[in-house]
């Protein structure tokens, strides 16, 4: 199973965070949560502000919470099924 990992996430630069992509593959945002690192994630932030980035996509709130809720579902189904 793969998951996030903090200690790679901050020591690589975001890309510790790298199964947040997998789960929203348009985000360009790697670091979903206020403490999930991502250096990349900055670099675009700033880009966009300077007019060199635009169209930048990352989820919605609602659209992380189904995501999170899912993944939760699907863990306690795996459960049942043994």
């Amino acid at each position: 199973i793969i998951k996030n990992n903090w200690v790679v996430g901050l020591l690589g630069h975001g890309e510790g965070w790298h199964n947040n992509h997998h789960a929203f593959e348009f985000s360009a945002r790697l670091g979903l949560e206020w403490w999930q690192i991502d250096v990349p994630w900055y670099i675009i932030e700033l880009l966009e502000y300077l007019g060199f980035a635009r169209d930048v996509k990352v989820p919605m709130e609602t659209r992380k919470y189904k995501m999170s809720c899912k993944t939760q579902n699907k863990f306690h189904q795996n459960e049942e099924d043994f």
